[in-house]
């Protein structure tokens, strides 16, 4: 079974080449899968009806589909096939390993979850930082580094080699450590 983007590829290849061979070696299919697409698409028929061929688990699908969503597509299809082989399914355990490999990647498309990273809007937020600074001229108590700003993410990469060059020894002279750098950017 191909993907439909890559039906539409083999079609479009054909459709160029008006040869089944050299649509096969355009796309990498074989030349027979070339030669049932455009079959297909000459007697008129839909790609969804050429990719699923009438299986003996057609009138089982809705109970199929129930048994993964209720268990969140994490049902067995061992245990699917012993389910329906009581309900008077015929289908081997292939058929059904099959058709059920096919109704949970469905569901994993269906209720995959999205990630968004969360990226701040230039002046909405407050990024701020705190570390505790080299010792200075000696002393005791290292100075505080206070970083904070209203900037977006990319210009933080730009403020770094300020902080860095700041945190070096030569970067602070002339501080002491009651008296503590702040930067504010």
């Amino acid at each position: 079974m191909l993907p439909k983007e890559k039906q539409m590829d083999v079609l479009e290849a054909f459709d160029l080449t008006k040869s089944q061979r050299a649509a096969a070696q355009l796309v990498g299919v074989d030349h027979h899968t070339v030669a049932r697409l455009v079959a297909g698409r000459s007697a008129g028929q839909s790609q969804a009806e050429q990719v699923c061929p009438p299986s003996v688990a057609e009138p089982f699908c809705d109970k199929i589909s129930e048994w993964i969503e209720r268990s969140g597509g994490r049902v067995r299809a061992d245990v699917v096939h012993d389910k329906l082989a009581a309900m008077g399914y015929t289908g081997s355990p292939r058929t059904t390993r099959r058709v059920v490999a096919v109704m949970k990647e469905t569901h994993r498309h269906d209720h995959h979850r999205i990630y968004k990273p969360w990226v701040t809007e230039p002046g909405m937020w407050l990024q701020y930082d705190f570390g505790a600074g080299p010792v200075v001229s000696g002393g005791q108590d290292g100075s505080v580094l206070r970083l904070a700003g209203l900037e977006p993410p990319a210009v933080r990469h730009q403020h770094a080699g300020l902080r860095d060059e700041l945190l070096s020894p030569r970067g602070l002279r002339g501080t002491s450590p009651t008296n503590p750098v702040e930067i504010l950017v």
